[in-house]
């Protein structure tokens, strides 16, 4: 188990790409762009769900302290005969007895008591794994967000150059009783929607910056741009490849650690089989005579085999329980992960073509038309139908880079192996001290 989980965090340094192998923070924004080392870094450093773990191990450690404490010895005093009537009426005839008992343990109940504690706290350690890679997850897919709003914006920028330039052709065109004042219109108004796309990008882009630094618990951004290349967006790799690493993901070791805590519950629960033995020891007081002499005494409770069926059968059903979770578990994830890989090679696929073909086409389509539109070969309605077409491809583009980042942040977090392809890694390594097996 514990190779497991140390195979795990050796593992998951590697489950992310970034265009950096940088790892030095960057807290001054004018030293550079962000990148995605950094904003790993500092994500693993200050994300208020992984502080929770901690707490817990620690509330967990106390817990074992005590599941280690010996039964506590007890100090009896008894009186008898006093308070009664004729010659006991008094304290002539009575008896007082002063005893230390011990309760004697057996059938390993305090190793099983313990056990139980070191299975919770390799659980929660699995579980400190599971939201590493989530909060991983979370930081790819709102890095490369930004790198998209930043794409955005670059293309609303873009829309407004061709916005200026078709308005001068078209008030050239107006002047020179080529074409109708309606055409300077709609080509003013096409100008002053791509300001306001431009408008809408850039709080886009604001957003998306805030929404990384939310996660390393910042309320504003202290970086200014990111340095991402949105479309290095890998190749789908092979399927069944990925399929084979679900099982040593820490959603499905957590699976493991389960077992164990139901594997020490059924032993805590036959060890209550075994009856305890309580020794006693004293000296006792005849007040009448006003001897004293030593008593000693031992007790065993009857029938402890028969009391701890029940548990023990409670145990065991709840340890065959998560064998069966855990297989139908591993089925929905196994056609989730598919369905992601299929998503993200649909999403590759859809950035090579816009890239290498729509939109090579669309540009000198273009140009072809912006060209011939001053010389009377094409309308203005040819003109701004290439345009938006390009705009949109380039969009399109975007869109379909941002979601293979973020596909790929999903399948990542699933099998908590690297794909192959990016740019570079970035490594971690945990503090976290998880405790040896019983």
């Amino acid at each position: 188990m514990n190779t497991d989980i140390r195979r795990i965090t050796c593992v998951m340094g590697l489950v992310f790409w970034c265009v950096s192998a940088s790892a030095a923070p960057n807290a001054n924004p004018s030293a550079g762009p962000l990148t995605f080392s950094e904003a790993i870094s500092r994500a693993l450093e200050h994300n208020p769900s992984l502080r929770v773990f901690a707490y817990r191990q620690r509330a967990l450690g106390g817990r074992r302290d005590t599941a280690a404490l010996r039964p506590a010895p007890e100090l009896q005093l008894e009186l008898q005969d006093l308070g009664g009537t004729g010659s006991a009426r008094s304290f002539d005839r009575a008896e007082a007895t002063l005893a230390l008992s011990q309760v004697i343990e057996l059938g390993g109940k305090r190793e099983a008591r313990v056990g139980v504690v070191n299975a919770r706290q390799q659980a929660v350690a699995i579980q400190e794994k599971a939201q590493e890679l989530d909060v991983l997850a979370t930081v790819a897919r709102r890095f490369f967000a930004i790198a998209a709003a930043a794409e955005q914006l670059s293309v609303a920028k873009r829309t407004i150059d061709l916005a200026r330039d078709a308005l001068a052709s078209v008030n050239r065109r107006v002047n020179a009783a080529r074409a109708p004042r309606a055409e300077a219109a709609r080509a003013k108004a096409a100008l002053a929607r791509a300001q306001l796309d431009r408008a809408n990008a850039e709080r886009d882009l604001e957003v998306a910056r805030l929404r990384l630094a939310a996660v390393w618990n910042m309320s504003e951004p202290d970086f200014e741009k990111i340095g991402a290349d949105l479309y290095a967006v890998g190749a789908p790799g092979n399927f069944d490849a990925l399929a084979e690493r679900i099982e040593a993901s820490p959603d499905f070791l957590q699976f493991t650690a389960e077992s164990r805590i139901r594997q020490a519950e059924l032993r805590l629960a036959q060890s209550q089989g075994h009856s305890d033995v309580r020794l006693s020891a004293g000296v006792r007081r005849l007040e009448d005579t006003g001897d004293t002499a030593l008593t000693f005494g031992a007790s065993v409770p009857l029938f402890s085999a028969s009391r701890a069926q029940g548990a023990i059968a409670e145990a065991q059903a709840r340890g065959e329980t998560v064998g069966a979770e855990r297989r139908a578990m591993l089925l929905d994830t196994r056609a989730r992960l598919f369905s992601l890989y299929q998503a993200r090679a649909q999403a590759i696929e859809t950035v090579s073509v816009l890239q290498d073909e729509i939109i090579p086409q669309q540009e000198h389509a273009l140009n072809e038309i912006r060209r011939g539109y001053d010389r009377g070969r094409y309308s203005y309605l040819e003109r701004v139908t290439a345009r938006r077409e390009l705009i949109d491809a380039e969009r399109a583009l975007i869109g379909a880079a941002e979601r293979a980042h973020s596909l790929r942040a999903d399948i990542e977090s699933l099998t908590a192996e690297p794909l192959p392809g990016g740019d570079g890694r970035i490594e971690f390594n945990s503090n976290i001290q998880y405790p040896e097996s019983p």
